[in-house]
């Protein structure tokens, strides 16, 4: 997955950033901050084993356009995350996504404890 700046010449390929390497993970992109430095993904993996897929885990991650860091947010079980279970929040060092921990819209929402995080999944926690 490569993030393209068209301002400036180069790419930043996201690939390792969000763990993508290990084959059973996939992304959804999200959206972007009022100020389009900063934008979500949603990057999941099924917990199932054989079909019909229907339970997944889904991190949602935000990306800084300009060096394509990654933060982790939150995790969403079983179904993944849902249209407006997070929001962009304003603070005064920019704009940071809030997600509610507990009993999400259709499942359960958390926050992965540090030692938690799979290998690869080098998120920096803020």
């Amino acid at each position: 997955m490569q993030l393209v700046n068209l301002e400036t010449p180069g790419t930043i390929d996201l690939s390792e950033t969000l763990a993508l390497n290990e084959g059973e993970r996939f992304v959804r992109l999200g959206e972007w901050s009022p100020d389009s430095r900063k934008f979500t993904a949603l990057v999941g993996q099924y917990s199932d084993r054989v079909p019909p897929f229907e339970n997944i885990a889904e991190d949602l991650v935000v990306l800084d356009a300009q060096d394509g860091s990654a933060t982790y947010i939150a995790t969403a079980v079983p179904r993944g995350w849902r249209a407006f279970s997070y929001r962009w929040l304003m603070t005064p060092n920019g704009y940071t996504v809030r997600a509610t921990l507990g009993r999400g819209i259709d499942g359960m929402v958390f926050r992965k404890a540090e030692y938690e995080v799979p290998p690869g999944m080098g998120y920096q926690l803020p």
